[in-house]
């Protein structure tokens, strides 16, 4: 059970990618879901109202950002995003709603930014999905600054276009 079957050199444990996993174009963690960044954020407030478990969520959560650091493939291959944070979801939602729970009084603001951090992380989705199914003349892979910042924007009106021959 402590053997990865993977090989000797699928954990580097002393040169984790820190940084990349969580701000690289190839599969970032905020840099493909930007809402997670601001989760991660409430951790802080989570502190003052739950500091038990402020604490657990915090530890949990620097434990998982380096053992996903530290895999050789830290993007976690051909997925959307940084899927290997998947098990980090239920901290990431206590994060976020001790981070919102500070802007209640600005519903409409905190509805707003929730729209379009959600609304942006769907048109990536989509342009991912089209890539991934073959139409790359429409959809460029979601890397650097165009694909991942710009494409997200344009590749519904080119699939729309394709679709109903505009």
């Amino acid at each position: 059970p402590m053997v990865l079957p993977q090989g000797e050199g699928f954990m580097r444990w002393t040169s984790p990618a820190l940084g990349a996993v969580l701000l690289s174009d190839w599969h970032g963690l905020f840099t493909w879901t930007p809402l997670v960044a601001v989760a991660v954020a409430g951790v802080v407030p989570l502190f003052r109202l739950r500091w038990r478990i402020g604490v657990v969520v915090a530890v949990s959560l620097l434990l998982a950002w380096y053992v996903n650091a530290a895999v050789a493939d830290w993007w976690a291959g051909e997925a959307f995003g940084s899927r290997r944070f998947l098990s980090c979801f239920p901290f990431f939602v206590l994060g976020l709603a001790a981070g919102l729970e500070r802007f209640e009084s600005r519903l409409g603001v905190l509805a707003g930014t929730l729209i379009v951090l959600v609304t942006l992380n769907a048109l990536l989705l989509f342009q991912y999905q089209v890539f991934m199914k073959g139409w790359r003349d429409l959809a460029p892979y979601p890397r650097g600054w165009y694909g991942l910042g710009v494409a997200r924007f344009v590749v519904p009106w080119r699939v729309l276009g394709r679709l109903f021959g505009a």
